[in-house]
């Protein structure tokens, strides 16, 4: 593609300010790109988006929130044709029109391909009464279109891949070998760090997730169920360490408005990187944000539930599987046990960051700066 002037970043799940700093908005700026993000969420997961609150929905600066097809047509004409689209949007029918419409005017496509862990959904009775549930007419179709996908390759592929790690499959388009952004962060904060007097509790807002409460999903893990469970075991491993459990909040959670759930424990936000940065090690049940305990080494309790039901228990499992953390089940308390000194597995964590943090091609630079390398050459 010869000399591209516009960024369009394509977004479903309401284009934050934070998601403004890791989609490299300004660094694309700084390279003279002219950027805006177009948040899709009410098409693609329109049920989803009418239960968000107002204050919510309002877009971020540079967003367009785009609520009908016939505005997503009319920008999509308007856009230049030296212009790349950078896709996080999930497969499905309308992802697939929405690509179509920029094919059509020759945009380019730039997917960001992340390592996906091999998790697979249980096939059950409670998995069944979920997706029933969970039925409508959005997560319908994209279920057809997944299906459908099996045996017919999507007609509109990727004109560029980013890699973030070594998925060991064939993608789409021209490869950018890269890394995760919270490899982006790592590099920020700095590759080394010390070993505190606290541990980190990756937090998920797991009863009030917005996953459950606002997609109307089942959400087992109550909080008159999963706050005492939690507290049992952070006063466990806090008398076994002689360590204080320091919450590290999700960055979708409001507990402002809902009080602190960890009762006199300190709640941090926005700087969860240096927080296991400097930690003596982190807990967490899954998370993305596991990812600065591998890069920093950082010993990691996994904490198990059967609350947490079909739909998150297989990725509790398939990190178990990949990183072999300590673990304690909050349903079994007898059989508590904890190594002293805390421990964990190096060749697991090396390997862990092989496959989903950083493709071994990729240089120690930010990672909208390696695309931006790779677009200038092009």
């Amino acid at each position: 593609m010869n000399n591209p002037q516009n960024i369009i970043i394509l977004y479903s799940n309401i284009f934050t300010e934070r998601d403004y700093q890791r989609f490299g908005v300004e660094t694309f700026r700084k390279n003279g790109f002219s950027v805006q993000a177009w948040d899709v969420t009410a098409l693609i997961t329109p049920e989803y988006f009418k239960g968000l609150p107002n204050d919510i929905r309002k877009p971020v600066a540079e967003t367009v929130l785009i609520t009908s097809r016939k505005q997503l047509k009319e920008l999509v004409v308007r856009a230049p044709k030296n212009t790349i689209a950078i896709n996080f949007l999930p497969s499905g029918f309308t992802t697939q029109h929405i690509l179509g419409l920029l094919h059509g005017r020759d945009i380019a496509i730039l997917d960001y391909a992340t390592s996906p862990l091999r998790v697979t959904m249980p096939r059950n009775m409670t998995s069944l009464k979920m997706a029933l549930k969970n039925i409508n007419v959005s997560n319908l179709s994209n279920t057809a279109f997944r299906i459908f996908s099996r045996f017919r390759k999507p007609t509109i592929g990727a004109t560029y891949t980013v890699i973030t790690g070594n998925p060991g499959r064939t993608v789409k388009g021209i490869p950018i070998h890269a890394h995760t952004f919270d490899y982006d962060t790592y590099l920020k904060a700095g590759k080394t760090g010390s070993i505190g007097n606290y541990l980190v509790f990756i937090d998920q807002d797991i009863p009030n997730h917005p996953d459950c409460n606002v997609r109307h999903k089942i959400n087992l893990a109550t909080r008159e169920i999963y706050y005492p469970a939690v507290d049992a075991a952070f006063r466990y491993i806090e008398e076994k360490t002689g360590l204080n459990v320091v919450i590290a909040a999700h960055p979708r959670s409001d507990y402002t408005s809902t009080g602190n759930p960890y009762g006199n424990r300190t709640i941090l936000s926005g700087n969860t990187c240096e927080l296991i940065r400097d930690s003596a090690g982190c807990i967490t049940h899954y998370s993305t944000a596991i990812n600065f305990c591998v890069l920093y080494h950082k010993p990691l309790i996994v904490l198990t539930m059967e609350e947490l039901g079909p739909r998150q228990n297989p990725w509790v499992d398939e990190y178990i599987r990949l990183l072999n953390p300590l673990q304690l089940d909050l349903n079994n308390k007898a059989d508590w046990t904890l190594p002293m000194p805390l421990t964990h597995g190096k060749n697991a964590y090396d390997n862990f960051i092989y496959e989903y943090i950083k493709s071994d091609k990729a240089p120690d630079i930010p990672l909208w700066d390696i695309v931006i390398q790779h677009l200038r050459k092009s």
